[in-house]
């Protein structure tokens, strides 16, 4: 596949792509899904009302059983629940990743993404540093959508054009295999990417709630699906 070159970094097809940044995604990818997956999901809880509300209820708790300062009840309160947050999201993630990436966990990592429905782009520098990536996936010939998962930018790149340049290859890719809609899901919290696919013209198709972390009421997984007709 013809590369796409940037002022920055390039694109090509991961069947394209040389030895050596092959060896260096399948590091750069594992690392990049939990680690942005936490820091999402530490931002969300941040903005969460209920993140102050259990941490007040936690140290209010233990100043009555306890002789402890109130102040140091609530720092403790609320850095507890974070931390329990924290591991109760990352066990929610390799579950999902299970389902969602089994990529990660197979050993025929080529063989995963050189499946004839299944095409992935990667962005890399001069020195084969991967900057980001995208997938267009479908699981036969016969299903009407095909979606684009797994797009990533490295945080030293972000805002300077490549995520649009990644979406750009992508629908072409899907326009000139054919397509009629592309699909994607995305989780609430992240706004920065629905701000870019709505400008890109994906329209919301529907919300579900996927999940919940740590079991508490008020910290729902809340997914959007969006698509775009070609």
């Amino acid at each position: 596949m013809t590369q796409t070159t940037g002022k920055q970094f390039r694109i090509l097809s991961f069947r394209d792509s040389p030895d050596v940044l092959r060896a260096q995604f399948k590091r750069w990818s594992t690392r990049t899904y939990y680690s942005s997956w936490l820091c999402y999901q530490t931002r969300a809880n941040q903005r969460n009302p209920f993140l102050y509300m259990y941490s007040a209820l936690i140290a209010l708790t233990l100043r009555r059983l306890t002789t402890l300062p109130t102040c140091f009840t609530l720092i403790a309160s609320y850095v507890g629940l974070q931390v329990y947050l924290t591991l109760a999201g990352l066990a929610f993630a390799c579950n999902k990743a299970v389902v969602d990436h089994p990529e990660i966990f197979k050993e025929d990592y080529e063989e995963y993404f050189n499946r004839p429905y299944n095409e992935f782009f990667l962005c890399a520098d001069e020195n084969n540093q991967v900057l980001g990536c995208v997938a267009m996936t479908k699981p036969n010939t016969d299903y009407p959508v095909i979606e684009l998962r797994r797009m990533r930018i490295a945080k030293h790149v972000r805002g300077s054009g490549l995520s649009r340049q990644l979406m750009d290859v992508a629908i072409d890719f899907a326009r000139q295999r054919g397509e009629t809609k592309v699909g994607l899901t995305t989780a609430k919290v992240q706004v920065a990417a629905i701000k870019m696919y709505e400008r890109y013209g994906f329209h919301l198709a529907h919300i579900r709630k996927m999940g919940r972390i740590g079991m508490l009421p008020g910290f729902d997984i809340i997914i959007h699906r969006y698509e775009l007709l070609l």
